[in-house]
């Protein structure tokens, strides 16, 4: 075998080894693409619901302030309504929030924990799965 053909093989395992990497890197970052449109997504749900709640809020201010000036019906049926609209939001924030902790919990995606090992005087880094313990909430 000559020399021009070793060098030609070692070039052509080398061009094979790099497109490998980029191939699994690409895969990789499509993967992560997706996670992160999903956390966005569940995300701005629950910054629409925060801002109803505020605005709920206000709105119980500012019939508060009707409850003063002596306007009590037109007041409590204010409050009664952004009440109950208060509520509705906070139940999807709620829900929104207890779906990302059920995505996220042990349990459900393997979740994984970092630990530090020492072996024979080195010290490595370590995953160790977190162990279900049956509470969702934990």
């Amino acid at each position: 075998m000559t020399l021009r053909r070793k060098i030609l093989i070692g070039y052509l395992i080398f061009i094979a080894i790099f497109v490998a990497a980029n191939a699994w890197s690409a895969y990789r970052l499509h993967a992560m693409a997706e996670v992160s449109r999903r956390i966005i997504a569940d995300n701005y749900d629950s910054v629409v619901a925060t801002e109803e709640m505020k605005e709920r809020l206000e709105r119980q201010e500012s019939a508060a302030a009707f409850l003063l000036l002596g306007q009590g019906e037109t007041a409590l049926a204010q409050i009664r309504d952004n009440r109950a609209r208060f509520d509705a939001a906070l139940a999807r924030a709620q829900g929104q929030y207890y779906r990302a902790r059920r995505a996220g919990s042990a349990c459900g995606s393997g979740s994984r924990t970092p630990r530090v090992l020492s072996v024979g005087g080195r010290v490595h880094r370590a995953v160790k799965r977190r162990q279900c313990s049956g509470n969702a909430d934990r």
